[in-house]
């Protein structure tokens, strides 16, 4: 199904990339990015936020905590559910740690600048077709689960750096697991710590 509307002036749109806008999880910023600076961007974010997390100490636990109180209110964080951006950054640090060649291509490609393809239509007065693309839809959040279950993986060979992995991985095998193996109920969450 799809729906007629008229261009105005101010809708500017590069042509589509759908192999890039798969991996980001708001499509438009890249459509409407004329100046092909927004890949960057959300490389060099993704970059800056690991490096305060590498910092560690309260300045990473402030800067978690400030991300949490953006994400739930109005003004969301510009790396809000870009797991594609964090995946790419922490993959190209754990490289560089292993000398190993080859980091995530789209994140290292300059898009350019652009002219909007929709410039000519709408001083013609061209009415647009919006189409609903559900193949498009269904590969982008594929994408985003993959890029999220990919982040989550990576953190714990991140997290094994630190001198108390083995301290902490114990804990949450022992302690903070619902289950033992064979199912029942596990004794020791009743060590854990109860929010009051």
């Amino acid at each position: 199904m799809g729906m007629l509307y008229l261009l105005e002036g101010n809708s500017e749109q590069r042509l589509r990339l759908p192999f890039l806008e798969e991996n980001i999880a708001f499509p438009s910023q890249l459509a409407s990015d004329l100046e092909g600076s927004f890949l960057q961007q959300l490389r060099d974010q993704a970059a800056q936020e690991l490096q305060v997390f590498d910092a560690g100490g309260e300045q990473a636990r402030a800067s978690a905590d400030a991300e949490m109180a953006r994400d739930q209110g109005q003004s969301s964080s510009p790396l809000y559910l870009q797991a594609s951006a964090r995946l790419a950054a922490l993959s190209a640090r754990l490289q560089q740690e292993s000398d190993d060649e080859g980091a995530d291509s789209i994140w290292q490609e300059s898009l350019g600048s652009a002219s909007s393809c929709f410039s000519d239509i709408a001083e013609r007065n061209i009415p647009g077709l919006m189409i609903q693309d559900t193949l498009f839809e269904l590969r982008h959040a594929m994408r985003g689960t993959q890029s999220s279950l990919g982040y989550l993986q990576q953190i714990p060979s991140l997290a094994a750096e630190d001198e108390l992995y083995e301290c902490a991985a114990l804990v949450n095998q022992t302690i903070l697991k619902q289950q033992n193996s064979s199912g029942e109920t596990n004794p020791s969450t009743d060590l854990r710590i109860k929010p009051t």
